[in-house]
């Protein structure tokens, strides 16, 4: 699990069609922490198996402490530039914008080391059966650790991250595998 590979896969996943937007959506709607789930998915869709109900408990206290903490604020104020983009100085504004959206993805870098400290220990993880089941498992270990009910919407949003993560699996195995994570998670 070398850092640099885990963070050039996320970047690949998170580049392919749909992808940015679901993980938008589920950021927005249930809190999760993009570089977490993707971080799991890379894992389990390179057969590290699937993150056990506990870490991913602390593995959701952690992200959402650290989103709290620095991702948040950062957004928040890259966000706020937003209204200041066609002023007078429109190219300052962008100039700090991108500065800050670089300063944003070291952040999550730094996330995502923290994730994967926490996922180091092979006890933290079950070993692996299925990349299917096993990104099924873990993100829905991890939602429900967030508190998040996943609904019809989310479930979706989820289907399609875990089919652009792992291959060669169609629609319908993606949906029951998900579904039998949620319940069995």
């Amino acid at each position: 699990m070398a850092p640099e590979h885990v963070w050039e896969r996320m970047v690949q996943l998170y580049a392919l069609p749909g992808v940015a937007n679901q993980c938008l959506a589920l950021q927005r709607h249930s809190g999760v922490s993009v570089t977490a789930l993707l971080t799991l998915l890379v894992l389990a869709a390179e057969g590290h198996g699937a993150v056990r109900p506990p870490v991913a408990a602390r593995m959701a206290a952690i992200s959402e402490a650290y989103q709290a903490a620095i991702l948040r604020p950062l957004r928040k104020i890259r966000d706020e530039l937003e209204g200041y983009r066609n002023g007078t100085h429109a190219r300052q504004v962008e100039a700090l914008r991108d500065g800050l959206l670089d300063r944003e993805l070291d952040a999550e870098r730094l996330e995502q080391l923290q994730v994967l400290d926490l996922l180091a220990p092979p006890e933290s993880r079950l070993q692996s059966a299925d990349p299917l089941a096993d990104a099924c498992a873990s993100v829905a270990r991890y939602m429900l650790a967030l508190g998040a009910t996943p609904e019809s919407e989310c479930r979706q949003a989820l289907c399609h991250l875990v089919a652009a993560a792992v291959e060669d699996y169609d629609g319908l195995q993606i949906i029951r595998a998900m579904d039998q994570a949620l319940r069995g998670a």
